[in-house]
Order: structure tokens, then C-alpha cells, then sequence
């Protein structure tokens, strides 16, 4: 008798421990088809990310949509600038706001979002203040621009939230509009949206002001004196030929005020990168007080052949004391500015095609924002060359003769090599193998790093509920062994 009901004791043990080792294997397997069930997931939704622009249709809301709501500031165009298959730069700023306010110092917090499928990299960013009587006219008549560092790379419908420190002269007083503007290195125009309410400011009024609706671009010993406007992109032969600009100086204060005129040079456009200044010093001026004084000063053109945006301000010994004004010209000879480079595809695989949207200025009138004329180059080359950061090889290189009556080009490229983490180098060259321009771009990362923590989040659930499983099963197992024992304790 007491053999058979030890017998029954551990036959009852023994199926349980069936029972919950099945139970066990079966969670695991179950686990286990979740975790590559999600992953699946994941991998799917990042694909969905790189999708034609026509599905982001309606699903990305804007309040800068119509000119009305933007007054007058509107993107770049959303049209297809004549490639198949790729629209270049659907770049959208929204939710511009100003969070606080103290003295002359903002906080300022907006959206910027990538609205094509393609990827867009190399975004700038500034911030700037217009009177709002010249809204429609704003980048030049603005003031107090600030360029922010930073540069953007946006995966097809990505959108980033940004907050930044806006830093205003204490000079300035009245009432303005604040702005946030979206550029290209080479000066392409993506986007620009206001603040929906007005900056009011108290400065002390105590500065010179380069009035920029005066100012105007010459060339020295021109007979006929003709006038180009600041941002009209006069083209200069600096062996035969010296610019100069002519700019009215107003003295707010109530003393004679000793300036000197000061440049910073940027290669292709403010957002650009500076470029180093030849050398060009001028001498000191002064002005008395509350006069309004006709400024004429000689611009830096002992410069490598390219297009130029110089930003010129007053200081007062070491103070910048002046507002400043960017004058805009070329400097002769072949010339070509890279202005956009749009991407398929944040990594490729060896056999795939990498599809590149590219597009540029220069030799001929195929400009964006700024005038210019046959300046040399008779035909024109972009390299593209992708290679993988992780280990520097190269994935994929081609040369593509551009189309002189073009300004943009479809360009595929074979991958001859995995690319996990590209970084596409682009180069303008003219005939004679002169580089003319050239741009480093890349995907945003922040996709890829968002699916890798998603991944470890997964895994270490996994293994927790795992854990949590098999302490409950233990638990289990020892509470029924126990129990038997007692009964069977009573049993004796």
C-alpha cells in the first residue's frame, strides 16, 4: 500500500513536470516567433519610410501650406524640377514659435520636415527678423540673421523638432516679425515661416545703420557707372575689373562715431562654408552724429572662381556696431556650385542601384535665386562616389556628363559593394579634370539608431518575461511537491 501511493505521488509529480516543461518549451517558441514577428515589424516600418511622396499626401499637416497663412514667404518649389522619378528638396518648416522672451534673448522652438520620399541631406537653418512691410522681400531686407550651426540629413517624411537661442542686437527697437528659413549650403531656397506673433523690442537705439535698400554693387572706372543690385550676382574678371560697394551709413547716436568696415566671406551663398579673407584692409572712417553718410568701399576679389556672398558690417575699434548687409557676385572663370544632392536609400546592398537626384548652377542661366552668364566651362562633370563609413570602401562610383542646358540630373549607380552607412561624395569638374565644387552628404542615422534600441527593448523583454516564467514555474512545481508531502505526512 505504501509503495503504490509513493508510486502515485511521483506519477503525479512527474506528469505536472511534463505538463510545465511543455508549457515551458511552448512559451518559448512562442516568444520566440513574437520576437521575430515584431523584428519583421520593425524592419518593414523603416522600409515604409523610404515611400513615393504621393502617400505622404495629407498625413503630414502644414500651417504654411498657402501664401495667405505664410504672408507672402513661400518654399521652395514642390514642383518635379524635369527628373524622372525625383522631386528635389520638399523641405516644410511649421509650428514656428517663440517660448520665452528676456531682454534680447529668444527661445525659439520649430518643425522641420522632409516631405519627399528621398532623402534630404545638408539643411541649414536661421533665424532673422523682417519689418512686416517687407515680408515679401525678406532675405534681404531682413535683419539680425543668425545661422545655426548645425546641418540637417532627413530620411524620406522624416520630421525633426528643433529649440534654439536667439540672440537679438541691443540696438534694435520696434516691432518685427521673426522668422525661421531653411537652406542649402549653395544657397538653394527650401522654406521660410514667421512666428505668429510679433516681436516687440526696447533696444537703446545706439548703432549705424547701413541702410540695405541703399545699397548697390560698381565696378571701378565703369564709364557708364552701372548699377548692380546686392543680391544680383554681377560677374567680376578680378584681372581687369574692381567691385566696389556703395551703401548710405546712418548715425543713431549723439556722438561722432570712428568705424572700420569689415567683410566675412562665404564660398556660394551665407550658408556656405567662410571662406578665408585675402587680406583686404581698409581704412578708418567717421561719421558725426545722426548724419547720413554715402559709404563706398572696395570688396575682396582675389578669390578662386565661384559665386560669393560677403557680408559686410562697421565696428567700432573691436565692437561690431552696425547691422550688415551680404553683397552677392562671381568671380570670372569656369565655375559650377553643387546645390542639391537627393538620395534613394539610407544604405544599399552589393547589387542594387543607388538612385541620386542632383542638381547644380553656374555656367549657364540655370540659376536659382541669383543672376549669372556663360563663364567658361564648356562641359561639365559630376563625380558621385559612395562609400561605406564603417570600413572606407567604396560602394559605388560613376561620372556623369551633365546636360548644359539642364540644371538637375538623374544619376544611377551601380553597387558594387555593402554600403550600411554611406556617405556620398559629389564633385563638379570641367573638362580639363578642375574641380569646380564639391559636397559630402549622407542619411540620417537617427532611423537606424531608433530600430537598433527598439530591437534591445524587445530582447531584453523577452528574456525578462522569461525569467518571470520560469521563477513561476519553479515556484509551482516546489508549492505542489510540498503540499504532497504533507498529505502524505497525514496520510502516516
Amino acid at each position: 500500500m505504501q509503495k503504490e501511493r509513493l508510486f502515485s505521488i511521483f506519477k503525479s509529480n512527474n506528469q505536472i513536470t511534463k505538463i510545465s516543461v511543455k508549457f515551458f518549451l511552448g512559451t518559448i517558441v512562442s516568444l520566440s516567433l513574437l520576437f521575430s514577428f515584431v523584428t519583421v515589424q520593425a524592419e518593414e516600418l523603416k522600409g515604409m519610410i523610404i515611400k513615393s511622396e504621393g502617400e505622404f499626401e495629407g498625413t503630414i499637416s502644414s500651417n504654411s501650406e498657402n501664401v495667405d497663412t505664410s504672408y507672402g514667404i513661400k518654399g521652395a518649389s514642390d514642383e518635379n524640377l524635369n527628373i524622372p522619378e525625383v522631386a528635389i528638396a520638399q523641405v516644410n518648416l511649421k509650428n514656428v514659435k517663440i517660448i520665452s522672451q528676456q531682454d534680447n534673448s529668444f527661445q525659439i522652438s520649430f518643425q522641420i520636415t522632409n516631405k519627399s520620399a528621398w532623402i534630404q541631406p545638408n539643411i541649414r537653418y536661421s533665424v532673422l527678423l523682417v519689418a512686416e512691410e517687407n515680408i515679401d522681400n525678406f532675405s534681404i531686407n531682413g535683419v539680425a540673421r543668425q545661422i545655426y550651426d548645425e546641418e540637417l540629413n532627413l530620411n524620406g517624411g522624416e520630421s525633426l523638432k528643433r529649440k534654439v537661442t536667439y540672440l537679438v542686437p541691443t540696438y534694435l527697437v520696434g516691432k518685427y516679425l521673426l522668422v525661421v528659413e531653411a537652406r542649402l549650403p549653395g544657397g538653394m531656397f527650401l522654406k521660410a515661416q514667421k512666428a505668429d506673433n510679433p516681436v516687440i523690442l526696447k533696444g537703446n537705439q545706439q548703432f549705424l545703420e547701413i541702410v540695405s535698400s541703399s545699397c548697390y554693387l560698381s565696378t571701378a572706372g565703369d564709364q557708364v557707372n552701372k548699377r548692380y543690385g546686392i543680391q544680383e550676382g554681377v560677374v567680376i574678371d578680378p584681372q581687369k575689373e574692381k567691385l566696389i560697394g556703395i551703401c548710405q551709413v546712418i548715425n543713431h547716436t549723439n556722438e561722432q562715431v570712428k568705424f572700420t568696415p569689415n567683410f566675412k566671406i562665404y564660398s556660394d551663398s551665407i550658408f556656405g562654408s567662410e571662406t578665408q579673407n585675402t587680406g583686404l584692409r581698409l581704412g578708418e572712417f567717421q561719421i558725426n552724429p545722426h548724419e547720413t553718410k554715402k559709404l563706398i568701399i572696395p570688396l575682396p576679389v582675389d578669390l578662386n572662381p565661384r559665386v560669393y556672398d560677403t557680408e559686410v558690417f562697421l565696428k567700432n575699434q573691436e565692437n561690431i556696431f552696425s547691422n550688415s548687409v551680404v553683397m552677392r557676385y562671381i568671380i570670372k572663370n569656369a565655375s559650377a556650385t553643387i546645390q542639391n544632392v537627393a538620395f534613394d536609400k539610407p544604405s544599399y546592398a552589393v547589387g542594387e542601384t543607388a538612385k541620386v537626384g542632383f542638381s547644380w548652377s553656374g555656367d549657364t542661366n540655370q540659376s536659382f535665386d541669383f543672376k549669372t552668364e556663360n563663364i567658361g566651362a564648356k562641359k561639365l562633370i559630376a563625380n558621385i562616389l559612395i562609400k561605406n563609413q564603417i570600413d572606407g570602401q567604396i560602394c559605388g562610383q560613376i561620372d556623369e556628363i551633365l546636360n548644359p542646358k539642364m540644371s538637375n540630373a538623374y544619376i544611377t549607380i551601380p553597387i558594387t559593394a555593402n554600403c550600411k552607412k554611406p556617405l556620398i561624395i559629389s564633385t563638379i569638374k570641367d573638362e580639363s579634370g578642375n574641380i569646380l565644387d564639391w559636397r559630402e552628404s549622407q542619411p540620417s542615422q537617427r532611423i537606424e539608431n531608433f530600430f537598433l534600441k527598439s530591437n534591445k527593448i524587445i530582447a531584453i523583454s523577452v528574456l525578462s518575461i522569461l525569467l518571470v516564467f520560469f521563477l513561476m514555474i519553479t515556484f509551482f512545481l516546489n508549492g505542489k511537491s510540498g503540499d504532497k508531502k504533507e498529505k502524505h505526512k497525514k496520510r502516516k
